[in-house]
């Protein structure tokens, strides 16, 4: 009896540490220039680990692809970013954020194609040169987005 009370007072503890932790990343901005590298580096650890645990949480992946793309390793990054679109194929934020990603990368047709999704599925905010992301793809030759 002892030892179930102290397990269950041991995994309470635990999930409300996760909770706190999980907070206070929620409430930093997901891509501010005043987190720190190695704060940065400490979100990324947590979060995979609240992911294993929270597989379904599009929140914690969404932080976490911001958390990849604040390191520029923007290959992580779109790899969450899949993940979160798998799970959620009408997130159109996180459709436009990788196609931010892949328009880091060079990779104008990907990029223009979900840019254009994000567009079709109600998204077009200025993120691009501050342009919406239509009056951005305007401007593009009609055989980069095919």
């Amino acid at each position: 009896m002892k030892l179930l009370l102290l397990y269950s007072i041991l995994l309470f503890t635990t999930i409300g540490c996760q909770s706190i932790t999980y907070r206070k990343i929620r409430k930093s901005s997901s891509c501010v220039s005043y987190v720190t590298a190695p704060q940065i580096e400490k979100d990324i650890v947590f979060l995979e680990n609240y992911i294993l645990q929270h597989p379904k949480k599009q929140e914690a992946r969404y932080l976490l692809a911001m958390r990849y793309y604040r390191q520029q390793n923007l290959e992580k990054s779109i790899q969450v970013w899949n993940d979160l679109i798998n799970i959620n194929p009408q997130y159109a934020l996180a459709i436009a954020n990788r196609g931010v990603c892949y328009y880091i990368l060079k990779q104008e047709k990907a990029a223009n194609a979900d840019f254009r999704r994000a567009v079709e599925l109600g998204f077009d905010e200025p993120i691009m040169n501050n342009q919406t992301l239509s009056e951005y793809l305007k401007t593009q030759p009609i055989d980069a987005d095919n």
